[in-house]
């Protein structure tokens, strides 16, 4: 399946004509080579050959599936190790979208990751039926889109985790592959945890291939790229021309508690539009000083990597039982809990990041909080007290010209796009591993024409 063998038949003397069955084997690794680099089809936004990747993902906030589809280009790789990619991967994003969960939906994968089922085949189930419902999204996507189902290459998929622990991801593969008829790569994290890693965050993958400033001096601050969903994550990123590793972590709670706090509030909403609510509410210093406490903000030395289990839904409970049984309201509440988040950012980039952030002014937030502007104006005050940055601004991925609705289902399109290609898609100085690896398993679709083994 390595692209390098591809390249290396180029050389060799005409094959046609010695053996009718050698031929037909080498007319199909041709097909695959052409399937995997999307033949000549080319993609406003990016040159040359192309590969049709949808990425799909529900992700920590359990609030629904997201989809999108896009075009990657060809990679750049080194010459010391052809599966090192070492620069940014030009990609286009032709269509994005959202399914939220039904209220039905989203308690029965709370369900699973609360981890109580006393029936294992409960587990064996929700596999088969987030697989079920990961399919049926993309084939929504790509019929809304009008895009052409046998352009599509490929499904990279993440799934839902369900345990954090060693990680488990729940959406079967081979469910989506039949479902779709497109080959689905996934399961990506796994082969991280058999060399020693967490498998998390997978973030940094997304970051160190994409987001590394390739203005800046080989010795220049380095960027900080946070990610918030559910829970967190941070990479800290030196210069693309450094030969300094990234570093990285999930420093913990995104708006998981945050949005439980809402419904506590009113049922009927889904989270803190722009944050008015917890605007108006106030401080408790002595329940945030409490929240500081819990174990997984202890940790201090890397790696780092959250699970479902390290903030699950009956902590929150705890904590707004504390809560209620001081006199703080839930408006108080929402507060204190955006406080501990945008804290505990600060403090997890000082204490990790170290003199390469210490002044860092180069900050990059990711995720729809953006649109809440009360935890951007925390995160800002936060962050620029922790870090001892002055004139710290917090810019989006907009701003730098990546699309900050898709990037997410681009990062997961771009792990299946890494595997099929035999690339890199882990970061082991982010996630302890001992070795880089290529992780992801392939379930074929009717579209999948052909494998090559290497060293048999």
């Amino acid at each position: 399946m390595s692209h390098m063998m591809m390249r290396s038949r180029n050389p060799m003397p005409s094959r046609e004509g010695a053996d009718p069955f050698v031929d037909e084997i080498n007319r199909r690794l041709d097909a695959l080579e052409t399937t995997r680099s999307g033949g000549n089809a080319s993609t406003p936004g990016v040159s040359g050959k192309t590969t049709r990747v949808v990425g799909v993902q529900s992700g920590n906030a359990v609030d629904g599936i997201d989809v999108g589809i896009f075009d990657f280009g060809e990679p750049v790789v080194s010459t010391q190790d052809p599966r090192n990619v070492v620069a940014p991967i030009p990609y286009t994003t032709l269509a994005n979208k959202t399914f939220n969960f039904t209220p039905e939906q989203r308690e029965y994968v709370l369900a699973l990751r609360r981890m109580r089922h006393e029936d294992g085949n409960k587990y064996a189930e929700g596999n088969y039926e987030m697989g079920a419902w990961l399919a049926d999204c993309c084939l929504k996507l790509i019929a809304e889109s009008g895009i052409p189902k046998e352009s599509i290459h490929l499904i990279g998929s993440h799934g839902q985790t369900v345990s954090g622990h060693p990680h488990w991801e729940f959406g079967d593969l081979s469910v989506i592959a039949q479902r779709t008829g497109i080959t689905t790569v996934g399961d990506f994290r796994p082969a991280d945890v058999a060399a020693g890693g967490n498998g998390t965050p997978c973030t940094c993958t997304y970051d160190s291939i994409m987001l590394r400033d390739a203005t800046a001096a080989p010795d220049a601050k380095w960027r900080v790229a946070i990610n918030i969903g559910g829970t967190s994550s941070v990479t800290f990123l030196p210069p693309q021309a450094s030969d300094d590793a990234p570093l990285g972590l999930d420093p913990g709670l995104g708006v998981f508690f945050m949005d439980l706090c809402v419904r506590e509030i009113d049922s009927s909403l889904e989270y803190d539009d722009n944050g008015d609510m917890a605007r108006s509410g106030t401080l408790n210093q002595e329940l945030l000083d409490i929240f500081l406490q819990d174990k997984y903000y202890q940790q201090d030395a890397l790696p780092i990597g959250v699970g479902p289990d390290d903030f699950p839904e009956r902590l929150f409970h705890e904590w707004h039982g504390i809560a209620q049984s001081k006199g703080v309201s839930n408006i108080d509440l929402l507060n204190t809990l955006t406080e501990l988040t945008t804290v505990q950012l600060g403090k997890a980039c000082k204490r990790f990041g170290g003199s390469q952030v210490h002044g860092a002014t180069d900050v990059i937030l990711r995720g729809s909080v953006y649109k809440n502007s009360y935890f951007m104006e925390r995160l800002n005050v936060n962050m620029s007290k922790e870090l001892e940055s002055e004139g710290l601004v917090i810019k989006l991925l907009d701003d730098i010209g990546i699309s900050e609705d898709s990037w997410e289902n681009a990062m997961y399109a771009l792990f299946g796009f890494l595997c099929f290609r035999n690339l890199y898609n882990f970061v082991p100085s982010c996630t302890g591993a001992s070795r880089r690896v290529v992780g992801g398993r392939i379930a074929p679709g009717e579209n999948f024409k052909s494998v090559a083994l290497l060293n048999l």
